[in-house]
């Protein structure tokens, strides 16, 4: 019984594997391979879109930066003249300012002067100060130093005014200029943030890019080693097919020559 037994499981292990399944075919791996090299293609073209558009987000990038240090010297420069024509301003308000002062104080100067030529004659008008004299020439004398005087004050008033005038406009020239620089500065910073805004989201898809392309390479190892597996599989399948044909014709010719025998 003991022998019997053995012998059974000599036979067993002679015959093979236990049937599991159904039985793969040289035609089954070759679809599966051409399924999988098509994987390979479909892979590749995905790395192959993913390089270039990272290319395209690295340079989009980099010009980003570029535009953005042009805007900041731009910005800069534009500071720097608002800065200026703040100060021409500011400088013109003080000569205004101080334009104003002299035409006040040349008024208080001219009342000045009545006043003490009045306590002098012990006068109260310029009328009775005329009036005074104790001869014609006299009178002549102090009409005309009145006149004189006046046509002074009166002169140098006018031209003081005239310079406020023209210093007031040359102000509100330089403070229009100031807020149309005001306007740029603003729309370049604007912009600035704009470009600020688009190089960090460009950064952001170049890193995505890279982890895509990084799963890419990844995934496509795994399918080439798929692939090579299957080289593997279908050569020993190819191999045990050309074994198993081969062993068939040995029996059909084996049986054939013993009917023939027969």
């Amino acid at each position: 019984m003991r022998k019997l037994l053995l012998l059974l499981l000599m036979a067993v292990i002679a015959a093979g594997p236990v049937y599991s399944g159904p039985r793969r075919t040289s035609k089954n791996v070759r679809q599966e391979k051409r399924e999988a090299q098509r994987k390979i293609e479909r892979t590749r073209g995905r790395i192959k879109t993913n390089v270039s558009e990272m290319r395209r987000q690295i340079a989009r990038f980099e010009s980003l930066g570029a535009e953005i240090a042009a805007s900041d010297a731009r910005i800069a420069v534009l500071q720097r003249s608002s800065d200026s024509v703040s100060a021409r301003a500011t400088a013109l308000a003080d000569s205004v300012a101080a334009t104003e002062q002299r035409i006040e104080t040349l008024k208080t100067s001219y009342a000045a002067s009545l006043r003490n030529i009045r306590r002098q004659r012990q006068i109260s008008s310029a009328t009775a100060f005329i009036f005074s004299s104790r001869t014609f020439t006299e009178a002549r004398k102090r009409m005309r130093y009145l006149h004189e005087l006046g046509k002074w004050q009166t002169e140098k008033a006018a031209d003081l005014r005239v310079e406020a005038a023209r210093l007031i406009a040359r102000k509100a020239e330089l403070d229009s200029v100031k807020t149309r620089l005001a306007a740029v500065l603003s729309e370049l910073k604007t912009q600035k943030a704009k470009l600020q805004s688009a190089r960090v989201e460009s950064d952001a898809l170049v890193s995505k890019l890279k982890r895509q392309g990084r799963q890419l390479e990844d995934a496509l190892a795994t399918q080439q080693e798929q692939a090579r597996k299957l080289d593997e599989e279908l050569n020993r399948i190819i191999e045990e097919e050309a074994r198993a044909a081969a062993e068939a014709e040995r029996k059909r010719k084996a049986a054939e020559e013993a009917r023939l025998k027969a």
